[in-house]
């Protein structure tokens, strides 16, 4: 995917920070939080998409939690909620596979456009918004083959 110097010189990176858990959830070894932080890098040009900007951002983000996490396997799922001060509501993410952001999926990419364009119709949306909030939970066991006797 590319877009808006997404893969040269992009304009905005997330620092994920770990946070605590949610106090409701169950099982919460296996879930984890982050607060981003959004740093700009060079200052927008007429050039930029800002959606794809963060979009890209995000994603990045993901990839490389995901590259850093020795306990996550293909079948791991990833989920994001970005919320801002400025939003009217947080865009929550559908489910995605650890594999899917490996892969850069067909659907991931496809999800990431519609956000994309979701942002940029928020006409208050600056590049200096904080927000976002990254969750993984593990994904189902690996399917068993059963055999028929």
């Amino acid at each position: 995917m590319t877009g808006g110097g997404a893969t040269t010189n992009p304009l905005l990176d997330f620092q994920l920070q770990p946070i605590g858990t949610r106090r409701n959830w169950r099982n919460v070894l296996n879930k984890q939080r982050f607060e981003a932080t959004l740093q700009q890098h060079r200052d927008a040009t007429d050039n930029d998409d800002l959606g794809i900007e963060v979009t890209q951002a995000l994603r990045r983000a993901i990839e490389c939690q995901i590259a850093s996490d020795d306990n996550l396997s293909p079948h791991s799922i990833a989920h994001f909620t970005m919320q801002s001060d400025n939003f009217t509501h947080a865009f929550q993410s559908t489910t995605f596979t650890v594999r899917e952001f490996k892969d850069r999926s067909e659907r991931l990419h496809t999800y990431l456009q519609a956000l994309a364009v979701k942002l940029n119709r928020n006409e208050e949306f600056t590049p200096d918004d904080s927000f976002t909030t990254f969750i993984r939970t593990p994904g189902p066991p690996l399917e068993t083959e059963f055999v028929r006797r």
